[in-house]
């Protein structure tokens, strides 16, 4: 359930600051940035036990950047 939330909250707060009115990607940013998506997010890290010292929070954001380099390689 961690997991699940870093990796949806990661896309929130990415979409989030990529938000523009003239970026070819606001559509993309509307969707991901929704309220019912934003809501969806925060009930996800309700129900996730957070203990941040166990290092899953750290770890699936070190896969989800290793993922985006190698997409980008």
């Amino acid at each position: 359930m961690t997991a699940l939330w870093v990796l949806e909250r990661v896309y929130l707060l990415a979409w989030a600051s990529a938000a523009s009115s003239t970026s070819p990607f606001s559509e993309f940013a509307e969707h991901w940035t929704a309220p019912g998506f934003a809501d969806y997010v925060d009930a996800l890290g309700e129900l996730a036990t957070l203990d941040r010292q166990d290092g899953v929070v750290g770890e699936v954001l070190s896969q989800e950047v290793a993922f985006w380099d190698m997409t980008l390689a």
